[in-house]
């Protein structure tokens, strides 16, 4: 029964880590593009860069909202906290109150984001997974509170910390948050081009 459980969370981690990975890419491109098209010198690509910036921020938003938003039924980051609360035998070198403790402190790192949070829920739900009716008649009260690009890089580094903390407690360092600064790193200079 343990060693399922073992498998099975670290396959959590597994697809966790690479929807991160994922997410980062979209939002580090997107983060990228007035660099990227300076430096290339393409002024009448304009529309292009603004078409490949909005996907590359939509695709972010959506893998935010897979990591972070609990849904009974989906992996998220929620989802992992509650399986470490119901298998606690996978953590035997902690103690339950411990284990308790760091679990309620991940919870509570996440807590701290819920402004941010509930803009990417609320842009999530009522502009991309569907338009909402109100976008007809007053589009700019669907989005009060807009997001922009350094609040959800900020979302995803403390997502990427709660991922570490729970790879270190559980003893899984197959891939940690220094090993993925080091591959956004890597995927920054890939696009830095200045020749």
């Amino acid at each position: 029964m343990m060693a399922s459980s073992r498998k099975q969370l670290e396959r959590m981690l597994d697809q966790l880590w690479k929807d991160y990975n994922q997410t980062s890419e979209y939002l580090v491109l997107a983060s990228k593009r007035a660099e990227i098209q300076t430096n290339l010198g393409l002024k009448e690509e304009e529309k292009f860069f603004t078409v490949c910036t909005r996907a590359c921020t939509e695709a972010g938003i959506l893998g935010l909202a897979r990591l972070i938003i609990p849904d009974k039924e989906s992996l998220s980051i929620w989802y992992l906290l509650d399986f470490i609360r119901n298998h606690p035998q996978l953590f035997p070198h902690l103690p339950r109150s411990e284990l308790k403790a760091f679990r309620e402190e991940q919870q509570q790192i996440i807590r701290d984001h819920e402004q941010e949070l509930n803009k990417v829920r609320h842009y999530r739900d009522r502009c991309l997974a569907h338009r909402d009716r109100k976008w007809i008649n007053a589009p700019h009260n669907l989005l009060p509170n807009k997001l922009n690009l350094p609040e959800l890089l900020s979302i995803l580094e403390t997502i990427g910390e709660i991922l570490d903390s729970v790879s270190h407690t559980a003893g899984y360092e197959k891939l940690d948050l220094r090993e993925h600064s080091k591959y956004l790193n890597d995927l920054d200079s890939d696009w830095n081009y200045t020749d």
